[in-house]
């Protein structure tokens, strides 16, 4: 979704646009919609309101369960995940950042 807005408008930041959406925003979704940062977000049902009508096959995620397991620690969750440091992938970062900048850079 956010891709075609890009393509639409040239810009990543939609800061005067309203995003409607069908469901309370899942967290790859708001980390996107954040990202974006619009105006504002509209959205018309709830996890609550769908979830008699969702159904749960996938071997990490069950609805119920998933904003509790989201928020744990990467070491603390059901999905293996391991971290393995590469200079070249911070060196992405620090050339992004030496061609564009942040507000945070030192």
């Amino acid at each position: 979704m956010l891709a075609r807005l890009h393509k639409l408008f040239y810009a990543l930041h939609l800061t005067d646009c309203t995003i409607y959406i069908l469901a309370s925003p899942c967290p790859m979704c708001l980390g996107a919609i954040y990202y974006c940062s619009p105006e504002n977000v509209v959205y018309v049902v709830s996890r609550e309101e769908y979830e008699p009508f969702y159904r749960d096959d996938r071997k990490y995620f069950e609805l119920d369960n998933f904003y509790e397991e989201y928020c744990k620690p990467m070491d603390e969750r059901r999905l293996p995940v391991q971290k393995h440091f590469l200079q070249a992938g911070l060196d992405v970062y620090k050339q992004w950042n030496q061609k564009h900048g942040t507000k945070y850079a030192t």
